[in-house]
């Protein structure tokens, strides 16, 4: 797995993996700065990753993929620099067979921009969130098209937008849980039920679990835990069979928690004691774990990502960490880091 930084002071960067999860820069750089979201997906339909770039301050753009991890500017510019973007993610929203982006904006409504299959993206629907804290993308009702999950919009309750499967969308009028302030949102079947679960993170009343019954209607699975959370990562950290988590934290060092199985999540410990902003969980060193990427922005100089190794023996229901610090990463700035997975 290789890494992309995105840093909101200074171009965004490509990292190269080594094999063994040492990192080098490439050379390549991606646009001007204040990058905020990325996305991989095969865009084009060509076989390879290529990249959408959501810009804070400017418009967004597309980055093509030679097949040999070199990147080249689609030359779009999409969206305006006043909508203030924050994320992306990928996903075939209207069935045509190719990857859509929705575009989490922080000044204007969300939007869907749709790709006509050579990973140009030429129209748009906006979508009614503006002010929303994350959304997330997944088949949440059965029906087999890609549904929204949007936790916060306006600081009001998480929402579910369910869609008609031509990539139009309807309040399906849950209003699920107290929000407020920023956080994120990521689905997975965290009860192994076979469904999309949620999983909410908030920097005023913590982590929220919401259990789905399998056509789309959410229930907190408990109340709120954990305390002030940025931004969640998940994934089977000790190999049981389950989804774990990984969240970053404003006001302490972030946190990784293991599931029991049926969506109840119990701390384990710290991951670093710095301020974290964004997670991303992937094999790094091929021992066929999940390590943990956070990115700290300009609170750690010289190192605003850091790779942490999963050490933990096969199937011990537990974790422990190694921290690999100043392998990579520019003086500040430092947003998300994405992994796009090799072929």
């Amino acid at each position: 797995l290789d890494a992309f930084v995105t840093q909101y002071e200074r171009t965004s960067r490509l990292w190269l993996n080594n094999g063994s999860g040492l990192y080098t820069r490439s050379s390549q750089t991606f646009g001007t700065t204040s990058a905020h979201g990325a996305a991989f997906g095969d865009l084009d339909g060509d076989g390879d990753l290529d990249l959408f770039l959501v810009f804070n301050e400017a418009q967004h753009r597309v980055y093509m993929n030679n097949g040999s991890g070199v990147f080249t500017d689609s030359a779009q510019r999409l969206g305006l620099a006043a909508d203030l973007g924050i994320s992306v993610r990928l996903g075939d929203v209207d069935g045509d067979h190719d990857l859509d982006a929705l575009v989490q904006n922080g000044n204007a409504w969300s939007v869907i921009w749709r790709n006509d299959g050579t990973g140009h993206f030429g129209s748009s629907t906006p979508i009614e969130d503006s002010g929303s804290k994350s959304i997330a993308l997944g088949d949440l009702d059965g029906d087999g098209d890609l549904d929204i999950f949007m936790a916060g919009p306006n600081a009001l309750d998480d929402m579910v937008l369910l869609n008609d499967g031509t990539g139009d969308f309807v309040d399906s009028g849950q209003r699920l849980g107290a929000s407020a302030g920023w956080g994120g949102a990521e689905l997975a079947d965290l009860d192994g039920d076979g469904d999309l679960d949620a999983f909410v993170t908030n920097n005023s009343i913590g982590n929220i679990v919401y259990l789905n019954d399998g056509t789309g209607r959410f229930a907190a699975a408990g109340p709120a835990f954990g305390g002030s959370s940025q931004s969640i990562a998940l994934g089977d950290l000790d190999r049981d069979g389950d989804i774990d988590a990984v969240t970053t934290h404003l006001d302490n060092g972030n946190t990784v928690w293991m599931n029991d199985g049926l969506g109840g999540f119990g701390l384990v410990g710290p991951l670093g004691a710095q301020y974290g902003i964004s997670a991303s969980l992937g094999d790094a060193d091929k021992d066929g774990d999940l390590d943990a990427f956070v990115g700290f922005g300009y609170q750690i100089a010289g190192a605003p990502v850091r790779l942490y190794r999963n050490l933990a023996p096969v199937a011990t229901r537990s974790t422990s960490w190694g921290e690999i610090k100043g392998r990579f990463g520019d003086r500040d700035g430092a947003r998300q880091s994405a992994l796009p997975r090799k072929k």
